[in-house]
């Protein structure tokens, strides 16, 4: 039996980057796209394909946009977990937090515009901080 072959890594460019996180916040603005638990509604891979256009980038909603989605998630979350701990940001943080893999020393340019993309699927309370109030 022959096994799948694996399509090469993509290394998402900063351009690439903004134009996903550009077409997020114009679905999160679309209550067609956006669930009432913060999270999307079935289809949005696709349309997030329709919406970002790059010849030779392969890009596709079942791979490496939703891997691109949930790694951006995963980090935003980890960021703004390490941003609310009582005693301050470490840097020590980065190297503990299992999302934070590979953050240190490197710019996250898009924190704000994805804390109100994520934002509203954590848990919320009388404690909870927006991603800009955190900052």
């Amino acid at each position: 039996m022959r096994q799948p072959t694996r399509v090469g890594n993509h290394q998402w460019s900063r351009d690439e980057d903004k134009v996903l996180v550009d077409c997020l916040k114009v679905l999160v603005a679309n209550p067609r796209w956006k669930a009432n638990n913060g999270t999307f509604k079935t289809g949005y891979l696709t349309q997030l394909e329709k919406m970002m256009e790059f010849p030779n980038a392969n890009l596709k909603a079942g791979s490496r946009i939703e891997s691109r989605v949930k790694t951006l998630k995963k980090q935003c979350h980890a960021i703004a977990e390490m941003l609310s701990f009582r005693s301050g940001f470490r840097w020590n943080d980065v190297k503990t937090h299992p999302n934070a893999k590979g953050l240190r020393g490197k710019t996250f340019p898009f924190y704000d515009e994805l804390g109100s993309v994520f934002g509203k699927d954590r848990a919320t309370g009388a404690g909870a901080e927006s991603a800009t109030d955190a900052v």
